[in-house]
């Protein structure tokens, strides 16, 4: 199976660009050349809490420990909830930086692993307003980037997929600043509508890895907002800690 949209895990593509602008931005590859700080953190052990909050103010919080092992050019992330209660409890995804990957979860009403099509990456996470592919962490090389503007210390970049399998029809990155860390996202619909935004709000220090720890995503049809924070982080970790066999569909069928 191929991934349709190579804009990332959003968050993690605006963590990125911020290196990229203390050179002439002459083209959107530039721009977006940085957006590959999981490499930078090696495997990696995380929590990170997402706190939903509806139109009325009414706010929910759930925690996940989200594991990152690095093989060669693959790269697995694993999320693990803290939640007993928790409807997806556990989930995949697989990337492959040759153009491959896939997500599965296993599902606590069906007591099973199921694995996602393309066509229903689009539905919410946990009921958030992150949707299954807000989170995939995938390669940049197959979208088409087109720098749109770039004046004034405002960048501003247009990432289309190039097949139809994605909700959004593309994704605008707006960089400010020159140390690149006022970001934001903005994604449309396939019929051109501006339903999302993202925006990083926070980043760890350069010494701890300078990537971002609070990231607000915002729908724009419901009034509704996530925050994620990264509330607890490891990086760098040996790799016997992350045995290969946790990263598998079969590996999910066990809570850890």
């Amino acid at each position: 199976m191929k991934f349709k949209w190579m804009a990332v895990s959003l968050a993690l593509l605006l963590s990125g660009v911020g290196p990229a602008l203390g050179t002439e931005l002459t083209d959107a590859a530039k721009v977006l050349a940085g957006a590959r700080w999981l490499d930078m953190k090696g495997h990696s052990d995380e929590q990170v809490r997402f706190t939903v909050t509806s139109r009325t103010g009414e706010a929910r919080t759930f925690v996940y420990r989200m594991r990152t092992r690095r093989d060669g050019q693959q790269i697995a992330i694993r999320g693990d909830a803290l939640d007993e209660k928790s409807a997806i409890p556990r989930f995949l995804i697989l990337d492959d930086r040759a153009g491959g990957g896939e997500i599965a979860a296993f599902v606590s009403a069906l007591k099973r692993v199921v694995t996602l099509q393309p066509k229903k990456w689009g539905k919410a996470f946990q009921k958030s307003d992150f949707s299954y592919e807000d989170l995939v962490f995938v390669e940049l090389g197959r979208a088409v980037h087109a720098m749109k503007s770039s004046e004034g210390g405002r960048v501003v970049v247009r990432s289309e997929p190039p097949g139809e399998s994605t909700a959004y029809r593309y994704l605008e990155t707006v960089v400010q600043g020159s140390d690149g860390q006022r970001q934001t996202a903005e994604m449309y619909s396939r019929e051109g509508a501006l339903v999302k935004r993202l925006t990083v709000q926070r980043f760890a220090s350069a010494a701890d890895g300078g990537f971002p720890v609070a990231t607000l995503i915002e729908d724009l049809q419901s009034g509704s907002q996530t925050l994620m924070e990264v509330v607890e982080h490891k990086i760098h970790l040996p790799a016997e800690a992350f045995p290969a066999e946790l990263f598998t569909r079969d590996g999910l069928k066990t809570a850890l």
